[in-house]
């Protein structure tokens, strides 16, 4: 039985947008990825690059003043109504890893957060 979506990923994908830049075949290209996981992404592009495409992939990571760099292959194209395609990583460096970690936990901390009530201050009326 093959498994698709969801079932078959090893890492959980955060929902975040991030502008990224990436390079294929002596192209630069940028785009912007819509969910992030450790094992890879999702870039929102209405031009997507063939299955099978080797792709370098490269973004500023929030709060952390670094670069997170990564090579990928193109795993599939999306739908026409979420255009754009899936990269699976290939070749990661440890310390990468690490960060991309770091910040989806973040982004999830800050999902899972409760929302601070605001006060609501009340005037009082002189009699």
């Amino acid at each position: 039985m093959v498994t698709k979506g969801a079932e078959s990923r090893r890492h959980f994908r955060q929902n975040i947008e991030i502008i990224l830049m990436y390079t294929t075949m002596g192209q630069f290209k940028s785009d912007i990825a819509t969910n992030v996981s450790l094992g890879g992404l999702f870039i929102k592009s209405t031009n997507p690059i063939k299955v099978g495409s080797k792709v370098r992939v490269s973004f500023s990571v929030p709060n952390f003043m670094t670069r997170f760099e990564a090579n990928g292959v193109i795993m599939h194209q999306g739908t026409p109504s979420c255009p754009g395609m899936g990269i699976k990583f290939s070749e990661v460096h440890n310390r990468a890893l690490a960060i991309l970690d770091e910040m989806i936990k973040r982004e999830q901390a800050q999902l899972l957060a409760p929302k601070a009530k605001k006060k609501v201050r009340t005037k009082k009326v002189k009699k």
